[in-house]
């Protein structure tokens, strides 16, 4: 069950395919940070938008890069059925430690709609752990607790949820309603939150690019001090102010990796906003890891 800090690790790229030796390097330098776990391929790390054709040797890559120290849980919620199955069968094949599957999107979905899809991809697998991933701002479905409930019920491998909705409410939800079960917040903003309702642990953004920092917060609320929890906030506040997954990019690369650009069709920061961006955590005093 994972649990701690999880870094939503970046997927860097070269010409629009995954790049394996950046990738590798850089999440044997997440590992060695002192982080609790990975969470590839999921929002900041693109999976969505991941060639077809790269995502099996980059699922193998992070799972070798790992090397045993942590778990890797694999996001590989698609836009169907058929190639969420895909995908799950090419993660489990690398070896992955479990699995995270994002609510159906583009489609509205009802509940029964959704218990429907989770159940048919939790029975399918019932020697893999599986995550469900609610971020309705992106799936435009939510996850409600109800459905969580029934599917984590009937369903021994489901060992937890993922939580980005933002709304401290809905992750007390999910705690009510399985306990036992991992709660992980996807929000940076609520560190401090999270950890006083008893969420298992944070899928942090902060924490790709910055993951000592993130490692520190979560320390530091565990021995009653919030300090460094306010200062991923202030850093989180900062990313969004343009984008979390473009922000994650621009700090990795002024810390000397070449994590290159974001699959199309997003595109990244203009030269003045990554420019203003590295000012503001200047002056938050943000120290950039330098030589990886």
């Amino acid at each position: 069950m994972l649990q701690g800090v999880i870094p939503a690790i970046v997927t860097p790229t070269r010409n629009q395919r995954v790049s394996l030796p950046e990738l590798e390097l850089y999440v044997r330098w997440v590992v060695d940070q002192g982080v609790q776990g990975l969470y590839a391929f999921g929002t900041t790390g693109e999976g969505v938008l991941i060639p077809d054709v790269d995502w099996a040797e980059a699922v193998r890559t992070v799972v070798m890069a790992a090397a045993g120290r942590v778990p890797v849980v694999v996001q590989c919620g698609g836009i169907s059925l058929h190639q969420t199955q895909g995908r799950i069968a090419q993660a489990v094949a690398s070896g992955v430690d479990g699995i995270a599957v994002v609510a159906p999107y583009f489609y509205h979905y009802g509940d029964e709609a959704v218990r429907a899809y989770y159940q048919e991809i939790v029975s399918s697998w019932p020697t893999v752990k599986v995550y469900l991933y609610n971020i309705p701002a992106y799936s435009h479905n939510d996850i409600a607790p109800g459905v969580y409930q029934q599917i984590a019920q009937d369903y021994s491998n489901v060992v937890g949820i993922k939580d980005s909705s933002g709304n401290p409410q809905r992750l007390q939800a999910y705690l009510d309603a399985v306990p036992g079960r991992a709660v992980l917040t996807g929000s940076d903003a609520l560190y401090e939150t999270a950890y006083g309702m008893g969420a298992t642990g944070v899928v942090t953004g902060v924490g790709a690019a910055l993951p000592s920092l993130a490692v520190a917060a979560w320390n530091g609320l565990k021995q009653g001090d919030a300090r460094m929890a306010d200062r991923v906030n202030q850093v989180q506040q900062a990313f969004h102010r343009y984008s979390t997954i473009q922000s994650a990019r621009v700090v990795l690369a002024a810390s000397g990796f070449a994590v290159g650009e974001s699959f199309r069709p997003l595109l990244g920061l203009v030269a003045t906003d990554q420019e203003e961006l590295l000012q503001s955590l200047a002056k938050l005093g943000i120290e950039l890891p330098g030589d990886k």
